[in-house]
């Protein structure tokens, strides 16, 4: 079907028919920007940002302007779209053909026939691929061939994987969107590390927007930095922001272009949000391995030039002994893990945690030994659970949100930046995070997993926190809703430790 072949289906909006009942905001947002060539569609986790992006899929293909959906979206969460989404929102009559980019079976006769088939589609083609392909050579001729052949509605969901100007991703993102007739970008928490995060996004639905083709001017015309050296006069110098500035003005230029919705604006009914901290000793070898790193990092800062970086790298060697593990050997990555202790306070306290709930429960853990310590335990004890982490092939992932939905595990365990956007966990009502990310954006979206539209009960979070270690640290800025890097800019590290 050529690119440019259109027929104008004359549709208006009395005529529109929607396969799922829309809220009231879902409907206006709807409204206000179906027939918009760009938009940004920022609704908080939750509020049902996809079914208005199928929709406008629909509306566009019934009035003859597109014939093609592409999203590109994290790892996973495609997948989500074509599994869940698609089904319930999408109406039928627009004839959809969705497929998943399976990189496995790139070159394959069979899925080569199903990518040339997709392209010569009727109805809607409807092509999903995860943002973490598209810098791949097959991914990357695929989608420009797809972008090419079909007039087509783009969708970036979760867009600030695109924030970082300089990333691959973003660079052949923004290239591609020359060839999509229709742009959108989506995210329920689209400035984690600030209002410099808009950026890259909204160059991607149009450079016109903000008006800036430089980076650097950008920040520097909506912040103010001043010169500073790490670790002294010895150490590098970098630019620190001390204070935002002209933001007015940037709201102004997004305004028109986007919509800003958080569950408390839409009047959502959802029941509240209940935190609470499990408070635990190290036990005492745990504590003297962590006092002699502490100890010594303590002695690498009073030396000077240690940079932001190794600090975070520090802190992460120290949250993974109230763990109860660390690197077999720090400068081989391939070295495994360690033990460190026979007791494992932490895994007891998690699975305390688990048993006095109720209803099922969410486990979050930012290592992949935490993941494996907790399955183990698990299967020991006899409570029946998922594993949804980087260990689980993304063609089984399917299997195991679908056995934590049905009733077949009582507890999801996994890691926040493989399970933590996208998914809807509304099944569960306890989230416990075995161990923190030190991202914002990864404790926000893990949070509204769980506490989504569906869910009818109180949602409680619970920290698990080794006394007087940098548990404490990290979950009180995450808490407060800060960045950690750029608290440490600011701080004093050592007070970190």
């Amino acid at each position: 079907m050529a690119k440019r072949t259109k027929r104008r289906r004359v549709v208006s909006t009395a005529d529109y028919k929607f396969k799922s009942t829309p809220r009231p905001y879902q409907q206006v947002v709807f409204e206000q920007s179906r027939d918009r060539e760009w938009y940004a569609i920022f609704l908080e986790q939750g509020l049902g940002k996809t079914k208005i992006a199928l929709d406008t899929a629909a509306w566009l293909y019934d009035t003859g302007e597109i014939n093609a959906l592409v999203v590109t979206a994290p790892n996973g969460i495609h997948r989500e779209w074509a599994t869940d989404q698609i089904p319930e929102h999408l109406p039928d009559r627009v004839r959809a053909c969705s497929l998943i980019w399976r990189s496995g079976r790139v070159g394959g006769k069979a899925y080569t026939k199903e990518l040339n088939d997709l392209i010569g589609h009727e109805g809607l083609a409807v092509f999903l691929i995860n943002v973490e392909a598209v810098i791949t050579k097959a991914g990357k001729a695929y989608l420009k061939k797809f972008l090419l052949a079909r007039r087509t509605l783009m969708v970036i969901d979760e867009s600030t994987t695109i924030k970082n100007p300089g990333a691959s991703r973003t660079k052949l993102l923004s290239a591609a969107r020359k060839y999509a007739d229709y742009r959108r970008i989506m995210s329920g928490t689209p400035t984690p590390q600030g209002p410099f995060d808009y950026y890259s996004q909204f160059r991607f639905l149009s450079p016109s927007i903000l008006g800036f083709d430089s980076f650097y001017v950008f920040k520097h015309h909506f912040g103010s930095f001043e010169r500073k050296f790490a670790g002294g006069s010895t150490g590098h110098q970098y630019d620190s922001l001390t204070e935002y500035r002209n933001l007015s003005e940037l709201r102004d230029m997004i305004a028109d272009h986007s919509v800003r919705l958080t569950k408390k604006d839409c009047a959502v009914d959802l029941p509240p949000k209940i935190y609470k901290k499990r408070y635990y000793p190290l036990p005492s070898d745990q504590r003297k391995i962590y006092n002699r790193l502490r100890d010594e990092f303590l002695i690498e800062l009073s030396g000077g030039s240690v940079g932001i970086p190794m600090v975070l790298t520090r802190i992460t060697r120290l949250q993974q002994i109230t763990c109860g593990f660390l690197p077999a050997d720090f400068d081989d990555p391939d070295a495994g893990w360690e033990d460190v202790g026979d007791k494992q306070p932490r895994i007891e306290m998690a699975m305390e945690a688990i048993l006095d709930s109720p209803g099922k429960t969410i486990v979050w853990c930012r290592f992949r030994h935490d993941v494996d310590a907790l399955c183990e335990a698990f299967s020991q004890a006899d409570v029946a659970a998922v594993r949804y982490d980087g260990a689980v092939p993304q063609n089984k992932r399917p299997a195991a949100l679908k056995a934590f939905r049905e009733g077949k595990a009582r507890v999801f365990v996994g890691n926040p930046h493989a399970g933590g956007r996208g998914l809807n966990l509304q099944v569960a009502d306890t989230v416990v995070y075995f161990s923190n990310d030190f991202s914002l954006e990864a404790r926000l979206q893990s949070e509204d997993r769980a506490h989504r539209l569906g869910q009818k009960n109180t949602v409680v979070y619970i920290d698990l926190i080794a006394e007087n270690t940098v548990d404490e640290k990290i979950v009180t800025a995450l808490r407060d809703k800060k960045s950690m890097a750029d608290l440490l800019t600011g701080d004093d590290p050592e007070e970190w430790l």
